[in-house]
């Protein structure tokens, strides 16, 4: 009966030591929990107690839980948000760079355009140029045809004025070996029909000497027209090789500026591709 009695009386000691021994009410965090509850479980058994005292203190478990969280949550979001900041920086950039580019290529294509422009209206010029000269070439043919013309006339006036010249001569100084036998009357009639056929003649060679002279005037004219046709055209000719030259610069700068401005296109389209990357 004293065993039965003293039995009861050993094990409540036991029993009140293991619930006084001080268990931690809050942990800095989950992690140090956990080590410290396995580090417990290995050394010692569970008992009831230590089960007692983790479902006694929830409020720390899960105050300690949400700290961790928060903290993992706040390590998480701080990179994302330098990575949001860069982004936007390289975006700023890209785009300054990119509006650059592109006004530099809108000048591009601005230069290129005025320069065919130019060439365009260089080559119209010069295809005027080409019909006046042709219409100079044909009007100096028509000339040269008129003058021709105007030779043939007066080699003919030349020579009539041959052909009526020697006969009035020869009809004024003709003298009968009759005439002594013939009256004074016949005389008379003879001389004043000589008279009249010498009016005739001299009224022709005078017609035909102002006809001469205004054709020599007008073979003058001529002459001078022509030396100032094949001037202008010297001038014209010239003046082609000029803007033939000029074409070719133009030409040649086109071919250039168009390639500048292929590669700048290129790389436009490259950095936009880059940017949006």
């Amino acid at each position: 009966m004293d065993v039965s009695q003293g039995s009861p009386e050993s094990t409540s000691p036991s029993r009140n030591s293991r619930s006084s021994i001080p268990i931690p009410k809050r942990k800095s965090s989950l992690h140090l929990y956990i080590a410290n509850s396995f580090g417990n479980n290995s050394q010692s058994s569970p008992s009831p107690s230590s089960a007692s005292s983790v479902h006694e203190d929830p409020h720390s478990a899960s105050s300690s839980r949400s700290a961790t969280a928060m903290g993992m949550h706040s390590s998480m979001y701080v990179p994302g948000r330098t990575a949001a900041a860069m982004s936007a920086n390289v975006d700023g950039v890209s785009s300054s760079d990119y509006l650059q580019l592109r006004e530099n290529h809108n000048r591009l294509i601005n230069k290129c355009e005025e320069v065919t422009r130019r060439n365009q209206n260089l080559e119209s010029t010069n295809q005027l140029l080409k019909k006046s000269v042709t219409a100079l070439q044909n009007d100096v043919a028509a000339l040269r045809k008129e003058r021709s013309e105007f030779v043939d006339k007066n080699r003919k006036l030349k020579k009539k004025l041959a052909e009526i010249v020697p006969s009035g001569t020869v009809s004024s100084c003709s003298d009968d070996d009759d005439g002594a036998e013939k009256s004074l009357e016949e005389h008379k009639k003879e001389h004043s029909a000589d008279s009249v056929e010498a009016t005739k003649k001299e009224s022709e060679l005078d017609s035909l000497l102002n006809e001469m002279e205004k054709l020599k005037s007008y073979l003058n004219n001529v002459e001078l027209q022509l030396y100032e046709a094949n001037e202008k055209i010297s001038e014209l000719q010239e003046s082609k090789q000029q803007y033939e030259e000029t074409s070719e610069k133009l030409r040649a700068e086109n071919a250039e500026l168009s390639k500048i401005a292929r590669l700048m296109s290129a790389n436009i389209l490259e950095s936009i591709d880059t940017s949006k990357r």
